[in-house]
């Protein structure tokens, strides 16, 4: 690694600190939910019975379109 990228890196830590928290709880709330929409979007899903999860593909993006 380059001596410069670790001065730069330590020369604006606090930045980083303070973004830190809005990046995670964006992960969070944000990016998961929505990558777990689109994995759950191949797939039947009942509320009411969640253990009976079958697999169509893209049948469901197919009757959107």
């Amino acid at each position: 690694m380059d001596r410069h990228l670790f001065q730069r890196i330590r020369k604006h830590a606090w930045g980083y600190i303070y973004v830190a928290p809005w990046v995670v709880l964006y992960l969070v709330f944000g990016l998961c939910p929505l990558g777990l929409s689109f994995y759950l979007s191949f797939f039947t899903y009942s509320f009411t019975n969640p253990d009976e999860l079958r697999f169509v593909g893209i049948g469901n993006w197919v009757r959107v379109v």
